[in-house]
């Protein structure tokens, strides 16, 4: 029967302690997450198949309250922004919803989630509670449910652990001391039964040895029998077996039949033994040789993790790094006895990325050569010094270390080799060692490019691809588990993990041509997956992820002359995704880094100073953005002619530049110029002529000429279906905009048709998840709302919401309008305080990602102001709109429609005040 927990007698950090440990006691695999630092809306991860399922745990155990509610959504969004692989998200809270609330979890906040939510109530937190009872004991001492509990514990007391040991007890092999500064990461041998064999697997250094060591020091003594095999080979095993044999059974004759009766006699014994075998290489060492029986306990450690090591009362347990909390703490007490060295100790515990070996090596060396840590981090931080340059010589490793990092991954990355598919394994390290370490999406590896790229590598190496056959998916997905079953790599559903050391050594392994060759082809198979995969929020993130590192081992590949595609739509995406102002300073960094590798003059050049400027204008310094842009115009001239296409496109740049400035007048003749001498130069049916014509009537538009937009762009339309065909982009984009501006003149029934067979036309060939097919939604449920059916169109937007933050991300420029236009159909018909607090969380959001002098969250403003007039709050309406207007002014320029617009509505409210008797004035 499920235990009844008094939730409400407990601290919030009682119940936060013991939610977190009896989810990590049900899930083993699950990793509590330390919010010291601000958790990121995670208080525990449990890496899942394609990626992590992140739980947030809450304390309320009473009815949820609105600010209870908005920490919750908090808590969700901030995961979706911190955790880019999050799959799946539920909230463990010590309550079970009324209908009222499941309702509110399963639209709004769903609505509101990328991912599946779910809710682990009271109900299932006791019914989990009762295997674990002991939480309650260790985490709400004193409770009215735990004094039962420790009456029964009491009545267990005095009975002995296992059978009776023997009258002298016997040790064989050698357990090695503890590491110097050794630290206790505890949890791996919980629970530990009797007949069981806990296998110890991971990354060559990441401290499975010490680990069984400690194990052996802390159980060791209420034991008969204790063997320690160093089992790297099957005769090490086998011999070891038989001495110990001879200790518990007398003298033997061979070795085979020593090893047998002693695993005879351990099946058989009432006396407690342990037994550990100790660097494992292959899984056929074991084979026949696995110790069994009801008395002992085996602990087993390897780097591999094949099938083979599991098996009946066996637990597979992957030992990781240690945490950053750990790192730290490992390093202040190896650098005690040397204080000062200890000047950035988190520095250096984050460039090892928590691996015990190297941080012992690293501590070692900042002994030995009297380094501070800052110092140790800037000879690590220098390309130009391989690893084995910054860890002892192999004389004066600590802690009986046999191998430096580099050469214990060296040895596993040959034996990886020769497993079949024979040859796969080294050229798919290479390829992962230029990625980033924890963002690897499997499939990058299959994408053409990788596979071209591998049948080539494994041919060079081999002299025939046909022994193994061409780099096909099966391949390459044989070659990832291999590279898995050695450790030296974490391949968990569609995502790849390789520890960042490991990928240094690979990266020192190849010779200048290797190198390029490998980085080159990594940048094609991420443009390709990029292009390939959508417009989802989390697929940008983790290729802006591999892009940069990718950036971080070129020596000029990729951003030489002829500079690589890839780094232009890293960029592009950046900035799409909200990030102007992040885009701007990455295309600045880009073109100072291409600069040694190209001419000034260079195309790529130039048209890297174009994108730095066009970002700049977007992140709110249009007159960066100009000047850059009439010097690229002076440059092209220059190097190109007034009648080239490069300083076309950088007229029309310019022009497009002084519009959104606020200069339309000055923006609208520099375009003219622009289309007529497009018409003249390239013809009137050219693509340059027609982006120019777009670019104008969107310009005619904005300037308050809606019927001149609305012709140009009907005639726009037209001529690129009979130019380009029914399904071209470019096509469809001019049908869109001439929807638009149907609806924008006032013939809004006639819009609704002409959208609706474009949404048809983009579901078909993008697919219902493209921004396109979304940006079609959103004009048509604008066009049903504008013309009466505001119902309709609040169930659109609603719909669309939930659906843009699943695939463009809470913070996408394109969610954020689309939340902005959600409220103006349904604002009206929430609770005023939660109508306030949207409007409010939008304008923040808009400031915080566009810049609060963004036009986006200039227009935000005003609909708040708008909503607060509507709502009855002239006064604070007022100062809204005064606010507005004069952010338009100063960034749109004062005859720019959205002020004019403003200005008159702030006029009407301030009219509206003057008519308002004075009883029902707000204070």
């Amino acid at each position: 029967m499920p235990i009844v927990v008094p939730w409400l007698d407990y601290s919030a950090g009682q119940v936060e302690q013991l939610l977190a440990s009896l989810l990590t006691r049900m899930m083993p695999t699950a990793q509590r997450i330390d919010g010291s630092g601000g958790d990121g809306g995670v208080d525990v991860q449990v890496p899942v198949v394609g990626g992590l399922h992140i739980y947030e745990i809450k304390r309320f155990a009473d009815r949820l309250k609105p600010a209870q509610r908005r920490q919750i959504q908090e808590s969700l969004l901030s995961a979706a922004r911190s955790q880019s692989t999050m799959v799946a998200w539920t909230l463990v809270v010590p309550l079970d919803p009324t209908p009222g609330e499941l309702e509110w979890f399963e639209s709004q906040l769903q609505g509101l989630s990328p991912v599946p939510i779910t809710w682990m109530g009271r109900t299932a937190i006791e019914a989990h509670l009762s295997a674990y009872d002991d939480l309650l004991r260790t985490f709400a001492p004193g409770s009215v449910e735990t004094r039962a509990l420790d009456l029964a514990v009491e009545a267990l007391k005095g009975r002995p652990e296992g059978p009776r040991p023997l009258a002298g007890l016997q040790r064989v092999g050698v357990v090695p001391a503890p590491a110097t500064s050794f630290e206790d990461r505890g949890g791996f041998f919980d629970d530990f039964s009797f007949g069981e064999t806990v296998v110890l697997t991971g990354l060559g250094g990441v401290g499975k040895t010490q680990l069984a060591a400690g194990f052996i020091r802390d159980r060791g003594k209420n034991a008969a029998v204790v063997i320690w095999v160093t089992a790297s080979s099957r005769d090490l095993v086998l011999g070891t077996y038989a001495e110990g044999a001879r200790a518990v059974l007398g003298p033997q004759d061979s070795i085979e039949q020593a090893a047998d009766r002693f695993l005879t006699w351990l099946a058989g014994t009432e006396n407690i033994w342990l037994i550990v075998l100790d660097d494992v290489q292959t899984p056929a060492d074991l084979r026949g040789l696995w110790p069994q029986g009801p008395s002992g306990r085996t602990v087993v450690t390897t780097r591999r993790r094949d099938a083979a090591l599991a098996g009946y009362q066996r637990r597979i347990v992957d030992v990781d790094v240690f945490s950053a909390e750990q790192s730290a703490r490992y390093l202040r007490s190896a650098l005690r006895d040397q204080p000062a060295l200890g000047d950035d100790i988190d520095g250096v515990a984050a460039d090892l990325q928590g691996l015990p070996l190297a941080l012992a090596q690293a501590a070692a060396f900042m002994l030995d050569r009297q380094l501070r840590c800052s110092e140790y981090r800037r000879r690590f931080a220098d390309r130009r010094r391989r690893l084995s340059e910054l860890l002892p010589e192999p004389e004066a490793l600590p802690d009986q270390h046999r191998d430096t990092v580099a050469t214990t991954w060296s040895l596993s990355m040959d034996a990886a080799n020769q497993l079949a598919p024979v040859g796969v394994a080294r050229p798919l390290m290479e390829l992962l060692s230029v990625l980033e370490p924890d963002s690897i999406s499997a499939g990058l590896m299959t994408a053409d490019a990788a596979r071209n790229w591998l049948s080539y590598a494994i041919w060079s190496a081999t002299g025939s691809a046909g022994e193994i056959g061409a780099a096909d998916i099966d391949t390459i997905a044989d070659g990832l588990r291999t590279l898995h079953r050695l450790s030296l790599l974490r391949h968990d559903g569609d995502i790849v993990r390789v520890h960042a050391l490991v990928q240094r050594v690979t990266r020192e392994g190849l010779d200048a041509e290797r190198r390029s060759s490998v980085v080159w082809a990594a940048a094609d198979a991420v443009l390709e997956y990029w292009l390939r995969g959508g417009h989802a929020a989390k697929l940008d993130m983790t290729m802006r992820a591999n892009v940069n590192a990718l950036r971080r081992h070129d020596r000029g590949e990729l951003t030489g002359s002829g500079g690589h595609k890839v780094l232009i739509f890293a960029g592009t995406r950046q900035g799409e995704a909200g990030d102007p102002r992040g885009a701007a300073e990455y295309f600045d960094d880009l073109l100072a880094t291409s600069m040694p590798h190209s001419e000034p003059d260079h195309p790529d050049v130039l048209e890297l100073r174009g994108h730095a400027a066009r970002w700049r204008a977007s992140a709110g310094d249009p007159a960066s953005a100009i000047s850059i842009h009439e010097a690229l115009v002076h440059d092209f001239e220059r190097r190109k002619g007034p009648d080239s296409v490069g300083t076309i496109v950088a007229r029309a740049n310019l022009a497009v530049c002084r519009a959104r400035a606020g200069a339309l007048t000055d923006g609208i003749h520099e375009m003219e110029q622009v289309l007529a001498d497009c018409e003249q130069l390239f013809g009137p049916r050219n693509i340059h002529t027609f982006d120019a014509r777009s670019l104008l009537a969107e310009m005619y538009g904005e300037a308050g000429a809606g019927e001149a937009a609305l012709t140009m762009f009907a005639q726009l339309a037209a001529d690129r279906l009979d130019a380009l065909g029914p399904d071209h982009p470019d096509t469809l984009a001019a049908q869109g905009s001439h929807a638009r501006w149907v609806a924008e003149c006032g013939d809004r029934g006639a819009a609704i048709p002409l959208l609706q067979r474009l949404l048809d036309v983009r579901t078909r060939l993008l697919g219902p998840d493209h921004p396109d097919t979304l940006a079609t939604r959103a004009n048509l449920a604008l066009a049903l709302g504008e013309s009466g059916d505001v119902e309709d169109a609040a169930d659109n937007y609603g719909a669309l919401l939930a659906d843009s933050v699943r695939v463009m991300g809470p913070d996408h420029p394109k969610t954020l309008t689309v939340r902005n236009n959600y409220l103006l159909y349904n604002s009206l018909d929430m609770a005023p305080d939660d109508a306030a607090n949207a409007w409010m969380d939008l304008i923040d959001d808009n400031a915080r990602i566009l810049g609060p002098r963004a036009p986006e969250t200039l227009n935000s403003m005003h609909n708040f102001g708008e909503w607060l007039a509507l709502a009855g709050h002239l006064d604070q309406a007022t100062g809204w709109l005064q606010a507005t207007l004069a952010g338009q002014t100063d960034v749109l320029g004062a005859e720019h429609p959205h002020t004019l617009a403003t200005g008159a509505y702030l006029t009407r409210t301030q009219d509206a005040m003057t008519r308002q008797p004075p009883s029902v004035r707000e204070e």
